[in-house]
């Protein structure tokens, strides 16, 4: 999808791949074995990803609300966005990013990271309107607090450094 495009939802298994550049949306896709989305400039809303797939978000790509289910992947480099909610559930894994607060369309999306019992999330970077909350059972490692919230349940593991400035709960 490119500049001022929009894709609806699309199911993409088995070594599929759809990239998504500046100025283009997609909305609903689900990414399962081996299907890979990567979002370079432009924005993926509501996207499942399942055993097997990837989410790849780079140079100012949006991720809003994301659901990573067991076995799928949600890699992020220096610049992706992460918005919405985002949620990493048992037995999947996350790394990268900023978790921060995203407008779209007139509206404003909260980042909010949810790193269920299982889950994984790695090198996250929270910044002002961004929230990472760690349930019971749930990992997360080197954690950058700039402005914004990390909070952890009890049972929750951390590790590695949380530096900047932000507020831990």
């Amino acid at each position: 999808a490119g500049s001022g495009g929009t894709f609806s939802g699309m199911n993409t298994n088995t070594r599929g791949y759809q990239e998504v550049f500046e100025g283009g949306t997609v909305v609903g896709a689900i990414f399962s074995a081996y299907g890979n989305q990567t979002v370079t400039g432009g924005m993926a809303r509501d996207t499942t990803v399942t055993s097997g797939g990837i989410q790849a978000i780079t140079s100012s790509g949006v991720s809003l609300n994301a659901t990573i289910m067991s076995g799928g992947t949600q890699s992020a480099t220096e610049g992706g966005i992460l918005a919405g909610t985002q949620t990493i559930e048992a037995g999947a894994s996350a790394s990268g990013g900023t978790l921060k607060e995203f407008s779209v369309e007139g509206k404003t999306f909260k980042g909010v990271q949810n790193v269920n019992s299982g889950g994984t999330a790695n090198n996250i970077t929270v910044t002002g309107g961004g929230t990472q909350f760690v349930l019971n059972g749930g990992t997360a490692n080197g954690v950058t607090l700039d402005g914004g919230t990390l909070s952890m349940a009890g049972g929750a593991i951390a590790s590695g450094t949380v530096g900047g400035q932000g507020r831990g709960v």
